[in-house]
């Protein structure tokens, strides 16, 4: 039975090897010192290091720019000291002196005895991700200011057609401040005079015409 018993846990230390190298996610281990212990294939990926390169690598002289040295020996203070998993996003570097910007989850490891051992990580590059994020709130940022800094009165409406923008000129045009507008229907605000009838009138046209097909909805739509 002990023979069986070795020889099974042996397997499931394989299987767990296996599984550490061939996950598309960086696999890292760390003693309680910041040193490289385990690097899998995903980990050579992201950073350029091959495992050899890696093991026995102070974190902060591997991977870690300047910038971002504090954030991370903050972090793994905390591991050490809470025994715990902690989430992190950071800028890294890679073998190339590139800098990335990676999501971390390190769970701290320790022995029978509650004692810290080391800190496994799981890293991903989220490069790519974080520069198209930067990028559609810099558009965003940008069409915001251009339609609020324009004359002319622009609304934004849902299939609902509940106000989801209002420039300047539309809130002194229709007399209310523009959070009183959003979110609420935006017909009621543009019955007033005979004006109003006429472009309350439009945006019904507008809307019914989508409705029967002769037209379609991007998102909303700016009146």
């Amino acid at each position: 039975r002990h023979h069986e018993a070795k020889e099974t846990l042996k397997r499931s230390q394989q299987m767990l090897m296996l599984h550490m190298q061939q996950t598309s996610v960086g696999m890292i281990e760390w003693d309680k010192n910041f040193h490289v212990m385990e690097w899998n294939n995903a980990a050579e990926q992201i950073f350029g290091y091959t495992k050899e390169e890696a093991l026995g690598r102070h974190a902060c002289d591997l991977i870690v720019p300047e910038s971002a040295k504090p954030h991370v020996n903050a972090i793994w203070q905390e591991l050490l000291k809470d025994a715990g998993g902690v989430g992190s996003a950071n800028e890294n570097l890679t073998k190339h002196e590139d800098i990335i910007t990676c999501d971390w989850y390190n769970t701290t490891l320790t022995d029978a005895h509650g004692v810290v051992i080391g800190v496994a990580s799981l890293v991903q590059d989220i490069t790519a991700k974080k520069e198209a994020e930067d990028k559609l709130s810099q558009l965003i940022e940008h069409n915001d200011l251009l339609l609020s800094s324009t004359a002319d009165a622009i609304i934004g409406v849902d299939q609902e057609l509940n106000c989801t923008f209002a420039n300047d000129a539309a809130s002194s045009m229709l007399g209310f401040d523009k959070e009183r507008l959003l979110d609420k229907n935006i017909l009621p605000f543009l019955r007033g005079d005979d004006e109003s009838l006429d472009l309350a009138s439009s945006v019904n046209e507008v809307v019914d015409a989508i409705a029967r097909g002769n037209g379609y909805w991007s998102e909303d739509v700016i009146l």
